[in-house]
């Protein structure tokens, strides 16, 4: 059996029948939106990067779970989000089957679909899966499979583009455990994933982080911890660097002295690249920890 090993990001080696084959891309794809029109499991459900998921049954209901919102499933572990498989059923629904790609459907109206069809291309060069099937179909994916490891997934915020300006945070997702097969090839490489209609606002923030978070003169985001052991007070900060590691991994905060006794402690970020959030260009983030007692430090 064949085996596509990627190079790196942008390359891939095809080996089959003995031939070394190495293609690079140098252009931005949309697998996520592209797999899930070829790509459905058992229950008709189109795979998505961020899946659906059933909920555990327990005795008691899992703490700050939205069933009608997926990105619920998520939650912070290091400088990753992962899926909360204590929660969540991770190991169900994770088979999908080809599909065949009619005309109109490679030639969809979506605002992305350049990204699309890079993306379904990069599948058809895969697996050797030429273009005009037929006079209806496009690509003929019906005799690939597909299966995951939720639970190795992961999942972070980042910007959509490599520009300076201020952007939104969307969700990205690096697929660890993502294998597709043919009768005579399998592809079992890590790939990268984004959402555009998935973006880090304060709601989400708080829920990752188990935090009060609120916008304050459109250019701070303040997040504010109660209840915090004083030893455990760091653990917060970094907490927060965590969950924008991935756009900014040497964000720094510095802590705000306050000569007086106070019941709480609070940092201001030192060095943050402007992002946007909620419509508002955010230029500073504060780390303030309200302490569960009420003594105070100098």
């Amino acid at each position: 059996m064949a085996t596509i090993t990627m190079v790196s990001s942008t390359t891939l080696a095809v080996t089959s029948c003995g031939n070394n084959n190495t293609g690079s891309s140098f252009y931005d794809t949309d697998y996520n939106k592209a797999f899930g029109m070829v790509f459905s499991n058992e229950k008709n459900t189109n795979f998505s990067m961020l899946p659906t998921l059933a909920k555990k049954q327990t005795t008691e209901p899992p703490k700050n779970v939205d069933t009608n919102n997926k990105v619920d499933q998520l939650e912070l572990v290091g400088s990753n989000l992962k899926i909360d498989c204590d929660n969540f059923v991770c190991t169900d629904d994770n088979s999908f089957t080809g599909s065949e790609i009619s005309k109109k459907e490679y030639n969809t109206t979506d605002n992305d679909r350049v990204l699309i069809q890079y993306a379904l291309d990069d599948l058809g060069k895969w697996f050797s899966i030429e273009p005009d099937a037929s006079t209806e179909v496009f690509y003929d994916f019906s005799n690939l499979t597909m299966n995951i490891n939720y639970a190795n997934n992961n999942y972070y915020f980042n910007k959509y583009s490599k520009k300076d300006e201020p952007e939104e945070l969307i969700l990205w997702s690096q697929q660890n455990s993502l294998t597709i097969r043919s009768e005579n090839k399998t592809f079992d490489n890590n790939l990268s994933f984004f959402d555009k209609e998935i973006s880090l606002n304060t709601e989400l923030i708080n829920k990752l982080l188990e935090s009060n978070s609120v916008i304050v003169n459109d250019s701070d985001l303040v997040v504010t911890f109660n209840n915090v052991e004083q030893q455990k007070v760091w653990e917060k900060v970094v907490m927060v660097q965590d969950l924008f590691d991935k756009y900014q991994s040497d964000l720094r905060f510095e802590e705000n002295k306050n000569p007086t006794y106070s019941n709480s402690r609070t940092f201001t970020s030192l060095n943050l690249k402007p992002f946007i959030i909620e419509s508002k260009t955010i230029k500073n983030i504060k780390v303030i920890t309200e302490f569960k007692d009420q003594g105070g430090v100098n």
